[in-house]
C-alpha cells in the first residue's frame, strides 16, 4: 500500500483538509500521519478537541519502542469510528517541533513498514518552509503532493518550493514521485498550471466551503458523502492508487531487466 505525504507553500490553504479527505474516503485502511512541525490542527478542527492529545507524535518520539511500526498504531486514534481508519495526531503546539528533528528518519523507515503491512499511510507534512520539516517523510514517499490554489498569488508563492523539492526528489532518483493538488479556486486551468510550475496535476478538489467545513472544523454535514467534494477525494484517491501501482510496477520491471530475470520474478518485498 502506497505513502502519500502532502506539503505546501506559506500561505497556501487546503493541505490538510486534503490529507484528511484522502485518509477517510481511500478504499483501504489508512493511517493519517500529522507531522506539521506548526501542531496538529485536526484535533481543535475535525476533531473539535474531543480526542486526548496526550498521545500523538510526540509521545511516540519520548517513548521507547521495541517496534515503532506498531508503535504508530498504538499511539493513534480512531478517525470516524472506523477501526482501520486512523490518525497520529501531531503535535499540541508548535514549539515542541525541535524534539522530533531526530525521530523523522525512524519514523519514516516505521511509515515504510506500515505501507508493507497493508495500510495506505497519509503524511500531511505541513508547509515545507518551516523549520523542523519532516523531509525523510517526503524522501521516503510513494507519492508528494503539493496543495495549491489554481490562482497566480498561489502560483507565485508555491513555484520556488515546488522547485526545491523537486529538486531533492531527483538527486534520490524520484522525479517522478511528485505532483500537484488544486485545491478550490480555480483561475487558470489544470496544464497552465502545469506548465507554470513544471509539475503535473494529479489531484483536482472543487470549491466547496461548505463541505470542506466538515474536515477543517468538524462541521456537522448529514450529505458530506454525496457532496462533490468527497466524490473528489474518492476518484482522486483511486487514480492516485493506480498511478502509484504503475509505477512500482515500472520500477520492479526495471529491476527485472537490470537482472535478467522478468518482470514477474521479482519479489515484491524481500525477506531477510
Amino acid at each position: 500500500m502506497p505513502v502519500v505525504s502532502l506539503t505546501t507553500a506559506a500561505g497556501a490553504p487546503g493541505c490538510t483538509t486534503t490529507a484528511l479527505g484522502l485518509a477517510l474516503t481511500w478504499a483501504s485502511p489508512t493511517l493519517l500521519v500529522e507531522a506539521d512541525p506548526a501542531g496538529s490542527a485536526i484535533s481543535a478542527g475535525y476533531f473539535r478537541g474531543t480526542v486526548d492529545h496526550s498521545r500523538g507524535l510526540l509521545r511516540l518520539a519520548l517513548g521507547r519502542h521495541d517496534n515503532l511500526a506498531e508503535a504508530l498504531l498504538t499511539e493513534s486514534h480512531q478517525l470516524d469510528g472506523a477501526a482501520d481508519r486512523r490518525i497520529l495526531l501531531g503535535l499540541a503546539e508548535a514549539t515542541q517541533a525541535t524534539a522530533l528533528e531526530p525521530w523523522w528518519e525512524p519514523i519514516a523507515a516505521a511509515v515504510r513498514e506500515l505501507d508493507n503491512a497493508g495500510y495506505v499511510v497519509v503524511v500531511d507534512a505541513g508547509r515545507l518552509t518551516q523549520r523542523s520539516c519532516p523531509t525523510p517523510l517526503l524522501e521516503q514517499s510513494d507519492l508528494v503532493l503539493v496543495a495549491c490554489r489554481g490562482t497566480l498569488a498561489s502560483a507565485v508563492r508555491t513555484q520556488p518550493m515546488a522547485a526545491e523539492l523537486h529538486a531533492m526528489l531527483e538527486r534520490r532518483g524520484r522525479a517522478d514521485c511528485i505532483g500537484l493538488a488544486t485545491v478550490g479556486r480555480r483561475d487558470y486551468p489544470p496544464a497552465e498550471m502545469a506548465r507554470a510550475l513544471g509539475l503535473p496535476v494529479l489531484l483536482q478538489l472543487p470549491e466547496d466551503p461548505r463541505h470542506a467545513a466538515v474536515l477543517s472544523d468538524g462541521a456537522s454535514e448529514r450529505r458530506f458523502a454525496t457532496s462533490a467534494l468527497a466524490r473528489a477525494l474518492r476518484d482522486g484517491s483511486r487514480a492516485l492508487h493506480s498511478l502509484i501501482e504503475d509505477r512500482r510496477d515500472r520500477v520492479r520491471g526495471g529491476l527485472a531487466a537490470r537482472l535478467g530475470q522478468p518482470a514477474e520474478g521479482v519479489p515484491t518485498a524481500v525477506t531477510p
